[in-house]
C-alpha cells in the first residue's frame, strides 16, 4: 500500500469543494456547510483504508440517518 501523498490531498480538497457547490442548489446554506464536512469524513475514511467501502457505508448510514430524523423534525415538508 502506498502512502497517500500530497497528490490525494489536493484531489481530496477538490472534491470538496465539488461537493459543497452541487449543494448550493438543493442544500441550501445548511447544506454547503454540511457538504464540505460530510465529504471531509468520507474523503479520510477512503484515504485511511484504501477502498471505497468504509465512505459508501458512512455515506449510507448519514443518508438513512437523514430519511428517518429529518421528517420527525420538520414534519410539515413531508406531509402527503
Amino acid at each position: 500500500m502506498e502512502a497517500a501523498g500530497p497528490g490525494a490531498t489536493a484531489v481530496g480538497v477538490a472534491s470538496l469543494f465539488v461537493f459543497a457547490v452541487g449543494y448550493i442548489f438543493t442544500g441550501g446554506d445548511a447544506g454547503v456547510l454540511n457538504a464540505p464536512l460530510l465529504g471531509s469524513v468520507l474523503t479520510w475514511l477512503q484515504l485511511r483504508f484504501d477502498n471505497l467501502v468504509g465512505a459508501w457505508l458512512f455515506h449510507a448510514l448519514y443518508n438513512l440517518l437523514g430519511l428517518l430524523v429529518g421528517p420527525a423534525l420538520v414534519p410539515s415538508l413531508y406531509a402527503l
